[in-house]
């Protein structure tokens, strides 16, 4: 027993010993080798940082032109603008609460693959609709205005921690950092093109502001649909989570009972199954 004892200790200590030199000579290749050594890590970059590119572009040109749309949908003093703001605002918050637990459930990257399809679908929406209402049922867009902005949020989260799930630990820091860069210059390109746009017309020119404001919205929706392809081919959207996990052990149960031979348990099958 001794004997055998002593013999599973230096087995361990093996292994460890050999997981430690591994990881240290992953460290010494540096981290351009071991980004190289990451097989399709450009692609997936294209999944994080294209997509928190065409993200940022939308979200921080349309939420530094806020209080302007909402001015436009629902004029009125400074105080009922502060109270549509702060309501607009609530409800990204309570999007994000809502969001978060999904994640396990879902995936991360079917939350943003449809985050960014919502955010296509209601862009179209306004800007479709923004001419016919903006005059005498201007309630409708401000409704379709707040799932916008709700919908941003998925994005908003998903984008921070997708990073996480597509990179090994040793390049995951460098190419987070680089994709949150990305989404840093759509922000800027955003925000400068919608705010020229905005401000290109006079403050009683309605008809320009109108025509500003759907092209926006077109542009909200062009990018969204941009993001969803970067997920789609960057990154992917396979099913994932514990809704998959579920209906997967479905699935196999069912399997299993189909091919099991008759009379025998149902246990007995799974087990054979496993061994096979």
């Amino acid at each position: 027993r001794i004997k055998g004892w002593n013999q599973q200790r230096a087995s361990r200590a093996s292994s460890l010993g050999g997981e430690r030199t591994s990881t240290q000579s992953g460290v010494a290749k540096g981290l351009w080798e071991n980004i190289k050594d990451d097989p399709g890590v450009w692609r997936k970059m294209l999944g994080t940082g294209g997509s928190w590119f065409f993200f940022d572009w939308s979200f921080y040109g349309n939420h530094m032109l806020q209080g302007k749309i909402l001015k436009i949908i629902l004029p009125g003093d400074p105080a009922v603008g502060a109270w549509e703001n702060i309501s607009l605002n609530a409800v990204g918050f309570v999007t994000v609460l809502c969001v978060i637990p999904l994640f396990s459930w879902s995936g991360v990257r079917w939350m943003q693959f449809w985050g960014f399809g919502v955010t296509a679908l209601t862009t179209l929406l306004l800007g479709l609709l923004w001419p016919a209402m903006i005059d005498n049922i201007n309630g409708v867009l401000l409704v379709l205005y707040y799932l916008q902005y709700a919908s941003y949020w998925v994005a908003n989260t998903t984008t921070y921690v997708m990073s996480s799930l597509v990179y090994k630990p040793s390049i995951r820091g460098t190419l987070n950092g680089l994709s949150a860069a990305c989404g840093k210059v759509g922000a800027i390109i955003g925000v400068t093109l919608f705010t020229l746009m905005l401000d290109s017309c006079e403050d009683d020119d309605s008809e320009c502001t109108d025509d500003k404001v759907v092209k926006i919205m077109y542009t909200s929706m062009t990018t969204a649909i941009c993001g969803m392809m970067c997920t789609l081919y960057g990154v992917g959207v396979e099913p994932t989570g514990q809704k998959y996990k579920a209906n997967a052990q479905i699935k196999c149960k069912d399997q299993i009972h189909l091919n099991r031979i008759p009379h025998q348990p149902i246990e007995k099958a799974v087990a054979d199954d496993a061994d096979q």
